[in-house]
């Protein structure tokens, strides 16, 4: 079951806060997110960087990448294409985007930093997001691949791992008694440890 509201307009944009409210995310659905960093550089501002927030929490999986409404087709990080046939738009690897799912250990800044012959944004030294799902997209300034501007950046994400208490694992589930139960016994929910 699909656990997000899929049709609803609030779920598929992106908004702009440096300190938003934390989303939790349950089952699969396609989203946008909170930017959270918004930069530029490079001579005559040639790179534009956002770090789009998906959940406040490790998500299981992204997976697809959609910019605009349409999937888009990534090699090496890079969107190379978006659309199919006629249809078909040539991105030229202008658009980067890393996926981070917020895991454990989870550092943005030095995976960044670490990518060989990359112009990246200039992070906090401290800048890790750990526990914090989330996307590094960096556009490159073409006004032929950007005419009306900054396209939509959405993902499909497979949300929280949730505890099951008949096996006593802890995995992405799409089970909607699992994902009440996490909710409840959550701090940021109920905070209620009794629920057998």
């Amino acid at each position: 079951a699909d656990c997000g509201a899929a049709k609803s307009a609030g779920v598929l944009v992106n908004t702009r806060d440096a300190a938003g409210p934390k989303e939790f995310v349950y089952g699969e659905v396609r989203k946008g997110g909170i930017v959270t960093y918004y930069e530029t550089t490079g001579d005559k501002n040639k790179y534009l960087h956002q770090i789009i927030v998906l959940a406040g929490h490790e998500l299981d999986n992204i997976g697809d990448i959609y910019i605009n409404d349409t999937v888009a087709t990534i090699s090496n990080d890079y969107v190379t294409t978006v659309g199919t046939g006629d249809d078909q738009i040539d991105y030229e690897s202008k658009i980067f985007i890393k996926k981070f799912t917020g895991g454990s250990g989870q550092n943005v800044k030095s995976t960044l930093d670490g990518i060989t012959d990359f112009d990246g944004p200039t992070l906090p030294a401290n800048f890790r997001g750990d526990g914090i799902a989330c996307l590094y997209v960096r556009y490159e300034y073409n006004q032929d691949k950007f005419p009306n501007g900054v396209p939509l950046i959405t993902a499909k994400v497979r949300g929280k791992k949730v505890y099951d208490p008949r096996t006593s694992t802890t995995a992405y589930s799409n089970n909607a008694a699992l994902c009440i139960r996490d909710f409840i016994t959550s701090s940021y929910g109920l905070s209620d440890d009794s629920i057998d």
